[in-house]
């Protein structure tokens, strides 16, 4: 049986550079990101990418370590993914509104390309047989920098074009109305993280391990009503990492041509965690132009999965 490992190490080094190929920049500006592929092998890549990480974005560390890779370790994830696809965890919703696509690419390029961990599994946010979409945010994670943890929370669009993207990580940002609130205001920041650490659920035991204080704490403080996720870290100066993904078809591939999208998403996120008080934060807004349209690909993701 295969350990862990060897699947991660096939994402890293046979995976990885078929989207995150090529990473574009500003100097001096960190949240211009871009990543480019090569058009000619786009669909293809998109495809692979998608049907093998599929299991591991899905299923958690005790289901895949008794994955059978006597057929190799790319037709093994391959067959998986299809019996993971159509089981009961993953909704079941039409290609052009499912959210699914753009969340697992998220998830590869936090796990993989940062190689950052998870704190709360897909299916722990999932409702059984419910085809509506995961709530909360589309990506929670951490990472131990210097020993010191950071927490991450992301949100991934897979759209039609650039100002699609913009407009919908907008209303992620700042809600669709008064009723309707953003991610990045205090009440859904401590209503969905509170929810996180009850439940509890992360990719493994190394990441229970890690997290085992931290969850301790916080399960103390929330039940006992001492004191709300979100004072515990601005109390601990906790970094934020706040994460906004984007795929979509353009032309275009000159990221600077692109500099009014990423300074209106980049000043909305900054206005709105810093309302939060939280001063210690990052703020990432990766683009990935496609030469083919989104529903082309995701048709072919499609494909493969009949």
């Amino acid at each position: 049986m295969p350990k862990i490992d060897d699947i991660r190490n096939h994402y890293k080094t046979v995976l990885e550079k078929k989207i995150f190929l090529s990473k574009n920049t500003i100097l001096g500006v960190t949240y211009y990101i871009m990543y480019i592929q090569k058009a000619e092998d786009e669909e293809i890549n998109f495809v692979e990418t998608f049907s093998q990480y599929f299991p591991y974005y899905v299923w958690n560390e005790d289901q895949l370590e008794t994955l059978n890779t006597s057929i190799g370790m790319q037709a093994s994830l391959e067959k998986a993914s299809k019996k993971c696809w159509n089981s009961p965890i993953v909704a079941k919703r039409k290609t052009e509104v499912n959210g699914i696509y753009g969340e697992l690419f998220l998830d590869f390029y936090e796990r993989v390309v940062h190689e950052r961990k998870l704190i709360i599994t897909y299916a722990s946010r999932r409702e059984y047989c419910n085809n509506m979409e995961s709530k909360g945010y589309d990506h929670i994670g951490y990472l131990l920098n210097n020993n010191v943890l950071e927490l991450v929370i992301g949100e991934a669009k897979y759209v039609s074009d650039i100002s699609s993207a913009k407009k919908s990580l907008l209303e992620d940002i700042r809600g669709k109305s008064e009723t309707d609130l953003g991610h990045l205001s205090k009440s859904y920041f401590e209503d969905f993280m509170s929810f996180v650490v009850l439940e509890n659920k992360q990719f493994s035991d190394a990441e229970k391990q890690e997290l085992k204080t931290l969850m301790h704490e916080l399960n103390e403080l929330l039940v006992n009503g001492t004191m709300t996720f979100l004072e515990y870290i601005l109390k601990n100066n906790i970094k934020l990492n706040v994460v906004l993904f984007a795929i979509f078809s353009n032309d275009n591939t000159n990221h600077e041509d692109l500099k009014k999208y990423y300074d209106e998403l980049y000043i909305n996120a900054k206005n709105k965690i810093e309302l939060m008080d939280i001063c210690n934060y990052d703020i990432e807004v990766v683009f990935i132009p496609t030469k083919a349209t989104s529903m082309k690909i995701k048709g072919k993701i499609d494909e493969f999965y009949k």
